[in-house]
C-alpha cells in the first residue's frame, strides 16, 4: 500500500486527515489480524510494540502479555543468541552482545533483512524451528523506528527433511550392495545427482565423483536420438505420479555406446516433488543378440519376398512371351492370308517386306524378353528415354497386317509430351496391348480410328488412347475390366490377358490406368506414369 505523502496530511482538514489516520489503522489492524504470519514490531529498543494474531496462535502469549513489557529475546533459545552472537562478532568485526542486538546487528549493518532458522518456544515450554525475517522500519530520513519481525513455523517442512534423510540413508545402505546403478537425482535440466553407488563407473567408466561434483552428468551422455523420449517419459510418469521404464544408449567413458534400462519413480512429500529415484543396468549384450536375431529373421524375409517376387515375375512374363508373340504370329498368318495364286509381284514383295519388319520385330521381342528374364530384378526396372513415336512405329509393325486388313486410321499427338524414361519391354508391350485390342474389338459399322496422344500433367505424363469400337459396359463391367480372363465380347482370339497384363505393368513401375467407355461409341485409356 503506497505510504500518504507528510505534506499531504498536514495540508488535510482535521477531520479528513482523522478519518484517513483511522482507515490507515484499520486497514492495517486487517491485514495483521488475517495473515497467518507471526507478525512481531518492536520499538528502537527492542520493546515489542505489536504483536498479532497469529503470533498469538503460534506462541500461546496474549498481546498484553509482551506488548510494552519484553523484548522477541523471551522467545528464542538462549544458547542459540550467544552462539549467533559470537558469530556476528566474527563476521562483522564488531562486539555483539547477546540479546536483542544479536536479532538486529545484521539487517542494522547491512540494511537487509536478516533471514534465518531460529529456535522458538512457546509459552508452554514447547519448541519448534521458525523461518525469521527481521527488517528495520526506518521513517523518511532514513532514521531507525523500530524493527519488523516475520515468522512461519517450519517444523513440519524440518519433520519431513528428517525422514527423507532417514529414508535416504535406509537407501544407501541397500544400494551398495545392488549389482546395478542405483540413484537419486534431482528433476532439473541435468537429473544433478543426490547419491550414486559405486556400480556407475562400471557401467559409464566415470567414478562416483564426477557425477557428484557435476563434472559429468548424464544429459552428456545420453545419445542425441534418445533424449527427447527420455524426457518426455519422465515428464509424463512424473505428471501421472507413475513409474517409467525407459531404454535408450549412453556413450561410455570410452567412446562406446552402450544400451541401458531403467526404471525409476518420483519422490513425494505432501504432494511435492523432492526428487526421483531408479535403477540402472547394462542391456548392451541383450540388444546386440536381439538385433543379430532380428537381421537373420529380416534376411529370410527378405530371402523369401525375393523368391516370392521373382515367381510372380516368371509368371508375369510367361503371360507376356504367351500374349505378346501370339500378335506378331497372327500377324505373319494374316500377312501371309492376304496372297492369293492371283496376286502380283508387286503384291509379293510388299507382303515379304511387311513379313521380315514382322520377323524382325519378332526377334527382337524375344531377345528383349530372353534378356529381361536373365537380369535381376534391378536390371530389370532399369528405365531408358524412350521416344513415344517409335515405339508406337514399331508396335505398328509388328500389327502391320491387321492393320492393313482393318483398313484402321491411327493418329498420333505426342508434341506434348514426345519421350518418357521407362522400361522398355513394358512400354512396348503396352503399346501392343492398346493397340491390338482397339483393332479386335472395332465396330462393323465404321472404319476403325485409334488416336494416340500424351499431355504432361505437373512432374507426371499422361498417355491417352482412344478408339471408336464396340465400347464396353462399365456399369456392368467396369470393376472386372482389368481382371484376368475376363472378357466382354463374343471374340474367338478373346482371351482376358491384355488389360491385366497392362495393368500390372503399368502399377509396377509407379503409374495407373483407367478408362472411360460407351458401348458402340469406343473406349479412351489413360495411363499416367
Amino acid at each position: 500500500m503506497p505510504r500518504p505523502n507528510i505534506t499531504d496530511i498536514e495540508n488535510l482538514p482535521r477531520e479528513k486527515f482523522l478519518n484517513a489516520l483511522a482507515e490507515a489503522y484499520i486497514l492495517q489492524d486487517t491485514i495483521l489480524g488475517t495473515t497467518e504470519l507471526a507478525i512481531i514490531s518492536t520499538k528502537p529498543d527492542g520493546i515489542v510494540n505489536s504483536f498479532n494474531i497469529a503470533a498469538t496462535k503460534l506462541l500461546g502469549y496474549e498481546s498484553e502479555e509482551v506488548i510494552d513489557l519484553v523484548t522477541p529475546v523471551i522467545l528464542h533459545d538462549q544458547d542459540e543468541i550467544i552462539k549467533r552472537s559470537q558469530e556476528l562478532t566474527k563476521e562483522l568485526g564488531l562486539s555483539i552482545k547477546p540479546g536483542f542486538e544479536t536479532l538486529i546487528a545484521k539487517t542494522r549493518s547491512t540494511r537487509n533483512t536478516d533471514r534465518r532458522e531460529w529456535t522458538y518456544i512457546k509459552k508452554n515450554g514447547e519448541r519448534f524451528q521458525v523461518m525469521l525475517s527481521f527488517s528495520g522500519i526506518r521513517n523518511e530520513k532514513n532514521e531507525i523506528t523500530g524493527y519488523l519481525g516475520i515468522a512461519t513455523n517450519i517444523a513440519e517442512q524440518k519433520k519431513a527433511q528428517k525422514q527423507l534423510q532417514d529414508s535416504e540413508y535406509k537407501f544407501r545402505l541397500l544400494a551398495e550392495n545392488i549389482p546395478g546403478v542405483v540413484y537419486l537425482c534431482r528433476n532439473d535440466e541435468t537429473y544433478s545427482m543426490i547419491y550414486l553407488n559405486d556400480e556407475v563407473e562400471v557401467l559409464t567408466g566415470y567414478p562416483v565423483g564426477d557425477f557428484m561434483e557435476d563434472k559429468i552428468n548424464f544429459m552428456q551422455l545420453y545419445h542425441q536420438d534418445d533424449v527427447a523420449q527420455i524426457d518426455s517419459a519422465v515428464g509424463k510418469a512424473i505428471a501421472g505420479r507413475e513409474k517409467f521404464h525407459l531404454q535408450y544408449r549412453i556413450r561410455h567413458r570410452s567412446g562406446e555406446w552402450r544400451w541401458i534400462d531403467e526404471v525409476g519413480v518420483g519422490v513425494y512429500a505432501n504432494d511435492n516433488l523432492l526428487m526421483l529415484e531408479g535403477f540402472l543396468c547394462d542391456i548392451t549384450d541383450q540388444k546386440n543378440a536381439d538385433e543379430k536375431l532380428l537381421l537373420s529373421k529380416q534376411n529370410l524375409e527378405a530371402a523369401a519376398q525375393e523368391l516370392q517376387e521373382q515367381n510372380q515375375q516368371l509368371n508375369e512374363f510367361a503371360h507376356i512371351i504367351s500374349h505378346n508373340l501370339r500378335s506378331p504370329v497372327g500377324n505373319i498368318g494374316a500377312l501371309i492370308g492376304l496372297l492369293s495364286p492371283s496376286s502380283t509381284l508387286e503384291d509379293y514383295q510388299l507382303i515379304f517386306s511387311k513379313l521380315k519388319l514382322t520377323s524382325q520385330s519378332l526377334q527382337d521381342t524375344l531377345n528383349d524378353l530372353m534378356e529381361t528374364l536373365r537380369i535381376k530384378k534391378e536390371a530389370m526396372a532399369e528405365r531408358n528415354v524412350l521416344s513415344f513415336s517409335e515405339t508406337l512405329t514399331k508396335v505398328k509393325n509388328d500389327l502391320a497386317g491387321e492393320v492393313i486388313r482393318t483398313n484402321a486410321e491411327i493418329t498420333i499427338d505426342f508434341n506434348n509430351s514426345p519421350e518418357i524414361l521407362y522400361a522398355k519391354t513394358y512400354l512396348e508391350s503396352i503399346f501392343l496391348n492398346l493397340l491390338s485390342n482397339a483393332l479386335k474389338y472395332r465396330s462393323p459399322k465404321r472404319q476403325p480410328k485409334i488416336h494416340f496422344q500424351t499431355k504432361a500433367n505437373q512432374d507426371k505424363v499422361q498417355l491417352i488412347v482412344s478408339d471408336n469400337g464396340l465400347g464396353i459396359d462399365l456399369e456392368k463391367n467396369g470393376h472386372k475390366l482389368f481382371g484376368l480372363r475376363n472378357t466382354f465380347h463374343e471374340h474367338k482370339e478373346a482371351r482376358g490377358v491384355g488389360l491385366f497384363l497392362t495393368k500390372t505393368q503399368v502399377e509396377a513401375m509407379g503409374g495407373k490406368i483407367w478408362a472411360t467407355s460407351a458401348v458402340d461409341h469406343g473406349t479412351t485409356f489413360y495411363i499416367e506414369f
